[in-house]
């Protein structure tokens, strides 16, 4: 009988062409040198994306209010910068703490529902989270949104530039590890139990799987991931708009 967990791991094995996305990006760093700041929107989308996959795509819990985690890892990026430090590393992290925490706290709630009911319910809470951002100006910024934010050099080396040269591989790396976090994760039991999940909730509360856990788990997860875009966003951009929490 072939072993589960090495068949999982055999499927989920890095491949050659797997390498083609990054080289693309690194070329594009060259080939369009002109448009880094542009790129760098490209990159953090696909993380933002590649969060909301592993929620909707693995887990199967459907969402329409991802912009939440997005948004409050954007403003948790740049208050924190304002406020706290301008070190980016540190305040990514901050981002990715802030939106975990959303997401924890509001899973709590959105996943005892299923369906439309579900699909609905973040969408309304995505709303409050925007307009709680809104009226919260004093800290937000407001419709004119979160201004002043500086960021100091990587490591003390590498300055954020008008031409968005460190944003730009700034934004790669930290979407590379988060891949290589995502890839690591899903070829795990874990991972592999979020596909049983989504294709039958009920085998799984069968065979004893703690469903109700590890999906609160995974939205927690994809909120930290949504909340490393929306840092991002903040720190190579030095500006946060309402926006970041916008249904588009």
């Amino acid at each position: 009988m072939t072993d589960p967990i090495a068949a999982a791991l055999r499927q989920h094995r890095l491949r050659w062409f797997e390498a083609i996305p990054w080289i693309i990006a690194l070329g594009g760093y060259y080939a369009f040198s002109g448009q880094l700041p542009f790129a760098s929107q490209i990159l953090i989308t696909i993380l933002f994306a590649l969060s909301l996959d592993l929620v909707l795509g693995f887990a199967g819990i459907v969402s329409l209010g991802h912009a939440a985690f997005y948004g409050t890892g954007a403003y948790a990026a740049g208050i924190y910068a304002i406020h706290v430090s301008p070190e980016p590393l540190s305040g990514l992290l901050a981002a990715a703490a802030a939106a975990a925490l959303v997401g924890a706290v509001s899973g709590l709630v959105i996943l005892r529902t299923h369906g439309l009911t579900q699909l609905m319910l973040t969408l309304a809470f995505a709303t409050l989270v925007a307009e709680a951002a809104n009226k919260a100006s004093f800290i937000t910024g407001g419709n004119d949104g979160l201004q002043g934010i500086e960021i100091d050099p990587i490591g003390g080396l590498f300055r954020f530039d008008m031409f968005g040269r460190t944003g730009y591989f700034y934004c790669l790396v930290v979407l590379f590890l988060s891949w290589t976090f995502l890839r690591v994760l899903l070829a795990s039991p874990f991972g592999q139990s979020l596909v049983g999940i989504r294709e039958n909730v009920t085998r799984m509360h069968a065979i004893g799987a703690p469903v109700a856990g590890r999906l609160l788990i995974t939205y927690t997860i994809g909120a930290a991931l949504a909340g490393l875009a929306g840092g991002l966003l903040a720190q190579t951009t030095q500006f946060v708009g309402q926006s970041a929490l916008s249904f588009d």
